[in-house]
């Protein structure tokens, strides 16, 4: 994702690369995927939508115990759809392809072993039985650059399931969007309970039900979050800004933390429960207007809006 936004939605054609395809055995030849509307996942307008941007590297497997390839998004500017070029280095041994944003993240700082896609056995408590499924492991980072009116570079996490070169990716991640009114904040920091349901960043496995394509997740990561102005600047009061994490039930609130130049600090609690889901950002206008220098500011729920992005 690029710093830059535009506000252009480029409209991309599918008859460059074909997606029905058959199944790719390893070559050196290029390969073409079409991530087609509702694949718009990488950075946004400021206003609920989102856009591929050049450079933009998806993880794509045909096959399990192998590294996701890379596929790299063509288009030349922000665009609602792209073509994504690269090649396999495998054959194809399952019937579909899986696809992850952004491939940065796949397997964090792990060995091989952990950027590879493996299957697994998942278990359906509405009819008590097995399933098998393919599982990529993730690490959403717990420290993150802020950027105005957007968020971080491949941070926004998504994915795709599909028989054909035909992708619709889906939203994997949520989070905060917010304003502030002071001019001199360079740090925000958010921490929850350390309940297993309030995970924030940190580890999550992917998990694809090998039958039906559903999505599930499993977290067990970190239980805070940070977003830090870069080097020498400052939070711009009245733009948005924001912060990327998984999907989140904080039963019992949160707590912040706004960090100024000068190094004081002022703290805000936010008591009772409130919920992240993927695609979706708590949007809080004037996040520091309660906080407290000394003692600790208590935010409203009320105040708090949910924000679908598309």
């Amino acid at each position: 994702m690029k710093k830059t936004l535009f506000f252009i939605i480029a409209l991309a054609t599918l008859s460059a690369c074909g997606v029905k395809d058959a199944p790719q055995k390893p070559s050196s030849d290029p390969v073409c995927f079409m991530a087609s509307y509702g694949g718009t996942r990488t950075t946004t307008d400021g206003n609920g939508k989102v856009f591929w941007t050049p450079g933009d590297e998806v993880a794509i497997w045909n096959a399990t115990d192998v590294e996701g390839s890379p596929f790299t998004a063509a288009t030349t500017e922000a665009s609602s759809s792209t073509e994504l070029w690269g090649t396999f280095s495998s054959e194809q041994t399952i019937p579909a392809y899986v696809a992850v944003y952004p491939k940065a993240l796949v397997g964090g700082e792990n060995s091989t072993w952990g950027r590879q896609m493996t299957e697994g056995r998942g278990y359906d408590s509405s009819t008590h039985t097995y399933h098998p499924q393919w599982e990529v492991l993730m690490y959403l980072p717990s420290k993150q650059i802020a950027r105005p009116d957007s968020f971080d570079d491949n941070l926004f996490v998504s994915y795709a399931v599909s028989e054909t070169k035909e992708l619709h990716f889906h939203h994997a991640s949520g989070g905060f969007k917010f304003t502030v009114t002071g001019s001199n904040i360079i740090k925000v920091d958010i921490e929850t309970d350390t309940d297993y349901v309030g995970y924030l960043t940190g580890a999550c496995r992917l998990y694809f039900n090998e039958e039906t394509y559903e999505f599930s997740t499993y977290k067990n990561g970190d239980y805070a979050v940070s977003l830090s102005a870069p080097d020498g600047e400052t939070l711009i009061p009245g733009k948005y800004y924001y912060i990327i994490t998984w999907p989140s039930n904080m039963r019992k609130g949160f707590k912040v933390k706004f960090t100024t130049a000068e190094g004081g600090s002022k703290d805000l609690t936010y008591t009772g429960g409130v919920e992240i889901k993927s695609g979706h950002f708590l949007r809080i206008e004037n996040f520091d207007a309660s906080a407290e220098e000394h003692g600790m500011g208590s935010g409203d729920l009320e105040d708090i809006s949910y924000d679908p992005i598309n």
